[in-house]
């Protein structure tokens, strides 16, 4: 998935996503199969020991967010597009390739 995606956090557009988030939660299909065009890159949540020692933190390194846990099972339709970095084309360029630009819906962006 990460070979496809990249490793951009596909929640809040931040580097450094280290989890896969299935587009169709779990909740909602328990069977499903892996399939990489099925997920997208994702932070994950700061994981601890019983003894409350850290045992990894997968959070966003630039905006803090567990973003894959913040999700939770919503539809992607209800979460917040991530913020785009200055691309330097102004606010009014529209990538040629996934209609992105502008403040589209997110749905859009998969």
């Amino acid at each position: 998935m990460f070979q496809i995606y990249g490793t951009t956090c596909h929640l809040c557009g931040h580097g450094g996503a280290t989890e896969a988030d299935h587009l169709t939660p779990i909740r909602d299909l328990p069977n499903q199969t892996p399939d990489p065009h099925a997920m997208r890159p994702a932070h994950g949540a700061l994981y601890r020991r019983a003894d409350g020692s850290i045992l990894r933190d997968s959070r966003c390194p630039t905006c803090g967010k567990a973003c894959n846990q913040s999700r939770g099972a919503k539809p992607l339709s209800g979460v917040a597009a991530p913020e785009v970095e200055d691309d330097g084309f102004g606010e009014d360029y529209e990538d040629d390739f996934t209609g992105v630009g502008g403040g589209d819906d997110y749905s859009d962006r998969i």
